[in-house]
């Protein structure tokens, strides 16, 4: 697809996505057809599915879920901490190892 300025699948109002095995044919005009909405739907929903597991590895949210998914895989002989262990573990640590410098 093509990104020149003037082109008006890039400045039009509404995307058009190339006519293949998605199904429906470009409307002329710049519109999309219904099963070219549903295709963007989908992409859209991949997209914030990519930004939210983004957003929770940078604020530390998604640091249970990978302890889970660690402790299973190398200790499958034992249960893993509960969320509030793990939680309350990490805050000891947290609190027993202060950093007070930079690195």
């Amino acid at each position: 697809m093509s990104t020149e300025l003037g082109d008006p699948r890039v400045c039009g109002a509404a995307p058009v996505l190339p006519v293949g095995d998605e199904g429906g044919a470009a409307v002329p005009g710049g519109a999309v057809g219904a099963s070219q909405w549903q295709i963007l739907w989908e992409r859209a929903g991949e997209q914030l599915a990519a930004v939210r597991a983004l957003w929770r590895d940078f604020t530390g949210e998604s640091a249970y879920d990978h302890y889970v998914e660690r402790h299973r895989r190398e200790h499958p002989d034992h249960e893993p901490m509960t969320a509030r262990q793990f939680w309350r573990a990490r805050a000891d640590f947290d609190e027993e190892n202060v950093s007070t410098g930079c690195c």
